[in-house]
């Protein structure tokens, strides 16, 4: 490749080695003959040879670029042949008029341009003019261009091509390649023997036509402005990449740009010809006789024809949609005009246009809904007596004296049916209607939508509609259930029982729960209905056994299940009872291996006891292991011997010596505090006679371990279960650079990626509320003296494969060894949980009804349900679980995989246990069967293609996927079929922790993934670190809005400012329907090399597909390759192709890494980084050690954008030298540029600079220096810079670290400021040892999602700090747009990409602190940021207060300003007060939550704010809600002590008060649940149960309830018969009240193991 060659000559010419380019040599050999006849005859004398040496020419590089022609410049000369193939002979262009013309960026179809390949290779013959060929390529047609040289001798070929499209030049047009739009236009130049290849993508300029949308004619006069996501005009830059244009032009005029170029004005045409990445609208105003936009059927514009006889571009951003430039691909937008007077449909629009939107995207009984409609008048006549008819969803009432814009409405006896009385419409006109609806008590959940259509004398307008998304209101969609597993007899006193730990209990759809310390435990979200509470006996502790001493119909004769059915919002109290059977269960083994104590791991013990004479060394072993850099020495001999004792060459020291023990037969002479050194230590003893004579010399080496270097993972002594309920563990043998192992108490920094998660974080969450981990990593320690360190994981139920990285090093170098290991499930009986049940009933339907179709009123009624969990072996060593669920129904909030935010329902529970999803699953049935190394499942899944990048499929989705690991094939694929939408954001940081906004809102819960990803400020290919983060742990998302927030800040780059992003793969959804969505890949290893295939097929973004194949080889020690080749993409395998070579070597004192790069534009499914599609990158990176403190290291690399002009060859070098204490380095440093713009700009720069340690290493200075010799600075990311560095180590493994760097280019000069704390991996040990708040038994992991913030510097025992500075600022100039080489890499000094802000100045500080006492925490964080188009302010405060055992307050505070550079302003607020109240002996369990939410922002605030704030355009909108929730539980008796009373009692409140302008509003809603039952013995039960909802303002009612009785004639039966009654009221609408009432029978019928075991051995199947 000649990138290559030329890269090599690079590195080794900055490196300072000399090196001649490589060239071909040729030997000529001449003899010259004379031939002449004499006397004699013919005669030949030959001359000497001659020999020379000829070195052919070295190839020359090429280059291919576009210019503008003066306006003089005269196309002659032309030819276009089109048979037999098509062949066009540019116009010549010579020396003169070469230098007239000026650089394109962009090729416009309407611009006369030249082409001209730079290529003096190819300059054959200096005498004459020469010609150069270049291939030319657009789509499948290929074509060929002639270049004729600018003159004689210059190396530079030309060619003048003129705008055909613009009329001129008819017989030119068949030749003209540009009259396509759309199409990217690559010429290229072939390698020969004298010059290298280059290519070119050509984009046309994006452009448009507004026309006519009756018969295509051109239309001029339409004013055309582009802006941006704010409504601001946008920032276009001309032709040559500077100058500005104007952001509004007038089709068919001409344009001049600030350069003074004019760009001519052509028939319906206008252009925008550069624009930085972002989001962009057009607004269009029709000239006179035309309306916008368009109602024209899209069959209709497809018949029309552009003027270059293609289709025209039509799409959303044509009637005001977005237009989203995020790549260079050209943007066409073609905008149709309809003539006034015409009818729509390809015929003509309708005169009366009716648009209408919601103020909110989702609601909930009681809140207020502004709807806002927008009425035009696009006729020439007058519009009189038009009424506006809007017809209310279900669920939706008017609010009265609401409507703004017209009378108030008609409303119809239901109150559905709004009729407003419009004012006349003059032509052209247009009116604004606004009205308010709140949402009724019972309104059905999901989406509701409000249609509205205009009618007048003579027409009508197309329907609008606006939908809100209903939620339920409170928890009303869920019963909570809390219980105890406690010790006990029948009888025994209920005082002070014993809480049973880790007892698992699971609901029929796998949903399961471990009790915590004190026997507690809650399961939250049930959904409302039925549902059958079970203990999993195999978690049951031998010494236990289930007994029911108190049973109820519930229970129905069973020790170990129970009934639980509830209204939605209440809390059900299931306790379960353990009797002692006298049985002793042995401890499991806490490690898989034996571990000794410290003082017997030392030696110290009796020697003498058992000894038998003679002579040996007692200890050390041979293998001795010391875990202190002491020894102990015991030596046994016979009696009157002595022994004399050195360690490495050096007597003992006196006082060393502990004596001589004997029993007369045998003696031990013992010896203690004997130093060690670093590595291997040599002991020496000699045993002596009386009278010095040496017996025997003995000797031993004991090595004193160093520094971990190398981690290596062992299955042999792992623990691979996925139980629920033990902790898988991980072996990891540690060893130094001897490959001895380490020293016990050694610290093994790691990470685990999910689903799985170290226990670390769940036993520091527990121990350190509100804190957990801080910034701390999860470690593990070295047990025992053979170097293993156990990983230990948060007990799962998943098996698979689970992925670890062990984090080996210092501060400066980390070396990540990768552990791969598979979980196997263990279970060996069958656990079941389930139930079937069927109701019979008759209504009788009252009054007016909407519930129910006439046909089915005052008739029998029916239905019925099935629900199961169920695993256990098949055929032995298959492992089966499934569940299934006939009433299960997609909840889209909830989503997939089963998980609750903790922040739905409760916050605190008053328990310290933990819910977990075995079978999770959006449809009704859940699948999986599992054996070693292999599983297959159907139900919620995760592709987890994540192995390779270029086929990389990262999704979450319902459907069947399997996967196989062993030991040299690893395979796995996946297949569904979804209507979801895979979204891909990258965001980069702003200095704050959030709210940090997503592109898109409504994310199904549960599908994001999300990582840090820091990029090299130079190389964005280049990833530096990339940290994968949980959801709930490391930040939360809120699924509606679309925004997340983090646990702590996130700088917008790191210590070394290389940027930081945010990385978040989600799915949204996507409607109806489902699209296939299937993939797999298959890896096979065969010694050191391993080879993978992946195909990718997603129907969800039309025909996607890819195809890839990859390599990884390790070719010696040290030594490893890597390659990746995959094509493929949204429209096919056609679409684009990318390659990944990357090599890298590490040993002999040299470190080198080479790779090289390639995506096209077109390439993959959306799943690689942004920032690098359609670019191609070459790189090689060294380091050589050429003497004990001297180094050299270098780095080149070739950029190439394959769309548009950007492009760069870069590198630097310098020599280091390093010395204890510090460093100091020389070298220089160099980049060749051309932006986007296509202008070329360099910069030359040499550099010094170094490092000191001072204070004993507690302060590291850094500071660097740049100048340019030669004044070259002119490359926008390498100019001069001059930077100071400071880390002060704070404590260990602590910095704080502060930078500050000056950066002075030639087109702008800026300042970069940056403090932080660097907390090292393995400070999260250090947290074990700082105050443990046992006392709070609320669920750590649960309170840290919900009120944890992470700091970084303890402060003693109880107190932890942060502070952060992130800021740049423009002093002189700004960064120009045009010369960047990649416009999404945020430019390397100073530079900023963010949807609120590209480059500019900003500054963000944040201040946080936490404080633990034994009961209670309390953590908060302040931020600020000052940024160049908005500010913003943010507060968090969270207090968590033990009150006892059961009983837990939580209390939490989160405001947020922002306030635009207009000065207006958005306010998002949230408080939240948590009470949990369940005492160990107590009958009373109480939850109560209160809820403050406040959202406002000033008129015209944009509606994409990060905040995700409502807005409205005319006027300020705000909202408050107060929402409290209590739950009430009360029994009569304990567990086995006559329960026989149980009586809960929910009550949800909620006010809102809304403002839209000057106009108020405001409701008080309720909704009260309760379920009160009687026992009658064992079998017998009556109750009453009922719900509420209420709301006071509006009076209207919706409620259901009635009395039931029970009975349990056998064993897990329960029946029972009842009357219910619903209802609904409204006081303003007679015709919409109605109440439903009948007798009813349901029939429930629970099954088990035991029971299905037993009724299988009556049926005499099984044993």
């Amino acid at each position: 490749m000649p990138i290559v060659h030329r890269l090599i000559l690079l590195v080794l010419v900055l490196i300072g080695v000399g090196v001649q380019p490589a060239a071909a040599q040729t030997r000529v050999e001449n003899r010259a003959t004379l031939t002449f006849t004499d006397a004699g005859g013919p005669r030949s004398v030959a001359s000497n040879l001659v020999s020379l040496d000829v070195m052919a020419a070295a190839k020359r590089p090429t280059r291919i670029s576009f210019r503008f022609p003066a306006p003089d410049f005269r196309f002659d000369g032309m030819v276009c042949q089109t048979t037999p193939v098509m062949a066009f002979t540019p116009a010549p262009v010579d020396e003169a008029a070469l230098a007239a013309s000026t650089p394109a960026a962009r090729a416009d179809a309407y611009a006369d341009m030249f082409v001209v390949l730079e290529a003096e290779g190819q300059n054959r013959d200096p005498a004459r003019r020469d010609t150069a060929v270049l291939d030319v390529d657009v789509g499948p047609v290929h074509t060929t261009l002639p270049l004729l040289e600018t003159g004689v001798d210059t190396g530079v070929f030309a060619g003048g091509v003129p705008a055909t499209a613009s009329g001129k030049y008819a017989d030119l047009v068949p030749c003209d390649v540009r009259r396509v739009r759309g199409v990217p236009i690559r010429l290229s130049f072939t390698e020969d023997d004298r010059s290298l290849a280059s290519t070119v993508d050509l984009l046309i300029d994006p452009a448009g036509y507004v026309f006519d949308s009756t018969n295509g004619r051109m239309v001029d006069g339409a004013i055309v402005s582009i802006v941006d996501a704010d409504g601001k005009p946008a920032a276009v830059i001309g032709e040559d990449g500077t100058s500005a244009y104007p952001s509004t032009v007038v089709t068919g005029q001409t344009v001049t740009d600030a350069s003074g170029r004019v760009y001519p004005g052509l028939p319906g045409r206008y252009r925008f010809p550069l624009l930085p990445p972002g989001t962009y609208f057009l607004k269009i105003t029709p000239p006179a006789g035309y309306t916008a936009p368009s109602l024209a059927s899209d069959d209709a514009i497809g018949r029309l024809r552009d003027p270059l006889g293609g289709r025209f571009l039509v799409s959303a951003a044509s009637s005001g949609g977005p237009i989203v430039l995020a790549t260079p691909d050209p943007v066409y937008v073609d905008v149709p005009v309809d003539p006034i007077g015409t009818q729509g449909s390809g015929k003509t629009p309708d005169t009366l246009l009716l648009t209408k939107i919601a103020s909110v995207r989702d609601a909930s009984p009681g809140d207020i809904v502004q709807y806002r409609l927008l009425l035009e008048n696009r006729g020439t006549a007058p519009e009189s007596d038009v009424h506006l008819l809007d017809t209310l969803p279900v669920g939706l009432r008017y609010e009265p004296r609401s409507t703004r814009g017209a009378s108030e409405p008609t409303v119809s006896s239901d109150g559905r049916q709004l009729d407003f009385a419009m004012t006349p419409l003059a032509p052209g006109g247009s009116v604004e209607l606004r009205y308010v609806v709140t949402i009724a008590p019972g309104a059905p959940v999901g989406p509701a939508l409000n249609r509205a259509r205009a009618f007048s004398r003579g027409n009508a307008s197309a329907e609008a509609a606006a939908s809100v998304r209903l939620r339920p209101l409170a928890f009303s969609d869920a019963i909570t259930i809390v219980g105890r597993v406690s010790e006990g007899a029948c009888g025994d006193p209920a005082e002070r029982r014993k809480g049973i730990p880790g007892v698992r209990l699971l609901l029929e759809d796998g949903t399961f729960v471990v009790t915590d310390r004190d026997g507690l435990y809650h399961i939250e979200g049930a959904r409302a209905g039925r549902h059958v509470v079970q203990l999993d006996t195999g978690s049951i502790p031998a010494s236990y056994e289930p007994v029911a001493c108190d049973t109820d119909s519930r229970q129905a004769g069973s020790a170990i299940s129970r009934f639980v059915e509830g209204v939605g919002n209440v809390v059900k109290r299931v306790d379960f009872q353990l009797r002692p059977t006298g049985r002793t269960v042995n401890a499991a083994a806490a490690l898989p291996i034996e571990v000794l104590g410290d003082a017997e791991a030392a030696g110290s013990r009796d020697w003498l006891a058992g000894q038998m004479p003679g002579v040996a060394w007692l200890f050390p072993a041979v293998d001795h292991n010391p875990r202190a850099p002491v020894l102990r020495v015991a030596i046994k001999h016979l009696p009157g011997q002595r022994v004399a004792l050195t360690v490495n060459g050096t007597q003992t020291d006196p006082l060393a010596f502990d004596g001589t023990d004997t029993s007369g037969i045998v003696a031990v002479t013992r010896w203690s505090g004997l130093p060690l050194i670093d590595g291997d230590n040599r002991l020496e003893a000699r045993i002596l006679t009386d009278d010095g004579r040496t017996v025997e010399t003995l000797s031993r080496t004991v090595h004193y371990a160093g520094a971990p270097v190398r981690a290596a993972f062992d299955a042999a002594k792992s623990r691979l279960v996925a139980d629920g309920i033990r902790q898988p563990l991980l072996a990891v043998r540690i060893t130094d650079a001897s490959g001895r192992p380490v020293r016990a108490g050694t610290l093994v920094p790691f990470s685990v990626e999910q689903p799985y998660a170290a226990a670390q974080e769940l036993d520091l969450e527990q121990r350190r509320q509100l804190a957990g981990l801080d910034r701390g990593a999860t470690t593990a320690r070295v047990v025992g003296d053979d170097g293993y360190a156990f990983i230990a994981l948060q007990p799962t139920t998943q098996a698979g494969g689970v992925s670890a990285t062990v984090m080996l090093g210092g501060d400066t170098r980390v070396e990540r060894f990768p552990v791969r290991a598979w979980l196997e499930a263990t279970r060996n009986q069958w656990i079941v949980v389930g139930f079937g049940a069927g109701s019979l009933g008759f209504e009788q339907l009252s009054r007016h009804g909407r519930s129910l179709p006439r046909v089915e009123r005052n008739r029998l009624v029916g239905d019925g349900q099935l629900a199961l969990y169920a695993k256990g072996r098949i055929k032995g060593s298959w492992l089966l679980t499934i569940a299934y669920d006939s009433d299960r129904r997609y909840d889209p909030d909830r989503g997939l995989l089963g998980t609750i935010d903790p922040d739905r329902y409760y916050t605190v529970y008053g328990d310290g246990s933990r819910q977990g999803y075995d079978a999770a699953t959006a449809k009704k049935l859940y699948l999986r069967l599992e054996r070693r190394e292999f599983y297959a499942l159907f139900g919620d899944i995760e592709t987890a293609m994540t192995d390779t990048q270029l086929t990389r499929y990262s999704r979450t989705l319902t459907g069947a996927k399997a996967a196989y690991q062993g030991r040299w094939l690893r395979a796995s694929g996946f297949v569904a079929r979804t209507a979801q939408l895979y979204r891909r954001d990258e965001i980069q940081g702003n200095g704050l922790s959030g709210p940090y906004r997503l592109s898109s809102s409504d994310i199904v819960p549960n599908s994001d993934k999300l990582r840090i990803e820091v990029r090299d400020r130079f190389r964005s290919e280049r990833i530096v670190a990339s940290t994968s983060l949980t959801r709930h742990i490391d930040y939360d998302i809120d699924a509606v809005a679309g925004t997340i927030r983090f646990r702590e800040p996130v700088l917008s780059r790191d210590a070394a400012l290389n940027p930081t992003f945010i990385v978040v793969d989600y799915e949204v959804e996507g409607g109806r329907g489902g699209k296939l969505a299937a993939g797999g890949r298959v890896a096979a290893r065969v010694g050191r090399v391993e080879i993978g295939a992946a195909a990718l097929r997603d129907e969800t973004l039309g025909r996607a597909t890819v195809v890839g194949a990859d390599l990884r080889a390790k070719v010696a020690a040290g030594t490893e390759v890597r390659a990746e080749v995959a094509t493929g993409g949204r429209a096919g395998l056609s679409s684009g192709t990318a390659i990944l070579a990357e090599a890298e070597h590490h040993g002999g004192g040299v470190d080198v890494i080479g790779y090289v790069r390639q995506q096209d534009v077109g390439f993959g499914l959306g799943q690689q980084n942004l920032v690098e599609a359609g670019t191609r990158k070459v790189g090689l990176d060294g380091r050589v050690a050429i003497a004990d403190r001297f180094s050299l290291a270098g780095s080149a690399w070739y950029q190439d954008m394959l769309v548009g002009s950007g492009r760069r060859v870069a590198g630097d070098a310098r020599i280091e030298y390093r010395r204890p204490g510090g460093t100091l380095f020389a070298g220089g440093q160099f980049a060749d540029d051309r932006g986007i713009d296509g202008r070329d700009r360099s910069s030359r720069l040499l550099m010094l600079g170094g490092s000191k340690s001072l204070f004993d290493g507690k302060l590291t200075l850094g500071g660097q220096t740049q100048f340019a010799p030669g004044g070259d600075k002119a490359s926008v990311d390498f100019p001069i810079r001059h930077q100071l560095t400071a880390a002060w180590r704070v404590t260990p493994g602590i910095r704080l670290l502060g930078g500050y760097e000056i950066t002075d280019g030639r087109d702008y000069a800026a300042r970069t400021a940056q403090i932080g704390f660097d907390v090292a991996p393995w400070t999260g040990a250090k947290l074990m040892s700082t105050l443990n708040q046992q006392a709070i038994g609320e669920n750590g992991a649960r309170t840290f999602a919900q009120y944890g913030l992470n700091q970084s510097l303890p402060i003693g025992k109880r107190w932890t700090i942060d502070a952060t500075l992130d800021a740049a600022s423009t002093v002189r100039g700004r960064i120009p747009q045009g010369a960047v080489v990649n416009p999404l890499q945020p430019v390397a000094s100073a530079g900023f990409l963010g949807r609120d802000q590209l480059n500019g100045d900003y500054a963000a500080v944040t201040l946080g602190a936490t404080y633990r006492s034994p009961r209670w925490s309390w953590n908060g964080r302040i931020e600020y940021r000052d940024g160049t188009r908005d500010d913003r302010w943010g507060l968090i405060s969270n207090v968590l207060r033990s009150l006892g055992e059961g009983r837990t307050l939580a209390s939490s505070v989160r405001a947020y300003r922002l306030t635009d550079g207009e000065g207006r302003v958005a306010t998002s607020a949230a408080a939240d007060v948590a009470l949990a109240w369940r005492p160990l002996d107590s009958r009373w369990s109480i939850l109560e939550r209160l809820v403050l939410r406040h959202e406002d922002a000033d008129a015209g605030f944009r509606a994409d704010n990060v905040l995700a704030v409502p807005t409205f355009a005319a006027g300020t909108q705000a909202t408050t809600r107060i929402v409290n929730n209590l739950a009430v539980n009360y029994r009569s008796g304990p567990e086995g002590l006559g329960h026989g009373i149980e009586a809960t009692v929910y009550y949800g409140a909620k006010y809102v008060q809304g403002r839209f302008a000057d106009d108020r509003f405001d409701g008080y809603i309720d909704v009260t649940g309760f379920d009160l039952r009687r026992d009658i013995g064992t079998r017998f039960d009556i109750g009453v149960q009922g719900s509420v909802q209420h709301g006071w303002d509006r009076g209207t009612w919706s409620w259901s309830g009635g009395p039931s009785v029970g009975v349990s004639p056998a064993t897990n039966v329960w029946i029972s018969a009842g009357w219910n009654v619903a209802g609904y009221r409204d006081r303003d609408f007679e015709d919409d009240r109605y109440t439903r009432q009948g007798p009813y029978v349901t029939m429930r019928l629970k099954f088990d193991q035991l029971s299905l075991g037993a009724a299988g051995r009556a049926l005499g199947i099984g044993r």
